[in-house]
């Protein structure tokens, strides 16, 4: 948020609310209403990528209830303007090559909302994320990866770590091709190539999950 917007949740500066109609028209998304009626996070996700992670949560630090909180679409209200209706949190939503030891876990859903209303994103017939894809295209409960000492910060992988076996799959590039046409989009490297290790080293893109190296 522009630090120039900051104001109490009520609306108590006046300029506020013209400020943010100025972003709106400019091709912002959102609202210039201020006040409870403006309660709720309504903008959606889009071409998230999660991909080649290590997450990992020993003994007594597991998630309590869902490995993943992905929401499902909401109508916005009517004051909005520009958000698309329905707004949807799991388009391109991309979660694939990550090494996941987190367990147990008291529900033992593996996707879930934030709010136990059942309004779930990464539905069946997303292509690109739902249960039947997060179970075969990445490790949830495996493997518990071997690190030399991850009390004091040192996450990399032992020389014969189970790690070693979990490969990072390409990750694609993004585009602009869905992009609004207004405002313009600024150009910029669209790449996704990782060649950089966790400390900062050379590697090969499709190196070990986590960009973990034996040392």
């Amino acid at each position: 948020m522009d630090s120039s917007l900051v104001t109490d949740e009520l609306g108590s500066e006046n300029g506020t609310q013209a400020r943010c109609q100025q972003r709106l028209d400019q091709g912002g998304w959102g609202t210039a209403t201020l006040g409870d009626d403006n309660s709720g996070e309504w903008i959606p996700n889009r071409n998230i990528f999660i991909m080649n992670n290590l997450f990992y949560n020993p003994a007594g630090a597991a998630t309590r209830y869902v490995q993943f909180v992905v929401n499902g679409p909401l109508v916005p209200p009517g004051q909005t303007r520009k958000i698309p209706t329905p707004s949807c949190t799991d388009e391109n939503l991309i979660i694939r090559g990550n090494a996941i030891w987190n367990q147990p876990i008291e529900a033992g859903d593996l996707v879930g909302d934030n709010n136990g209303s059942g309004n779930i994103g990464c539905r069946d017939d997303n292509p690109t994320c739902n249960a039947a894809q997060l179970m075969v295209e990445n490790s949830i409960n495996a493997l518990e990866p071997q690190l030399r000492d991850p009390a004091n910060g040192d996450f990399s992988p032992t020389s014969d770590s189970n790690l070693l076996t979990a490969h990072a799959v390409s990750i694609p590039d993004f585009s602009w091709a869905d992009a609004p046409i207004t405002p313009p989009v600024p150009s910029g490297n669209l790449g996704n190539q990782i060649t950089r290790d966790y400390d900062g080293r050379p590697r090969a893109a499709d190196g070990m999950v986590g960009a973990f190296v034996v040392k």
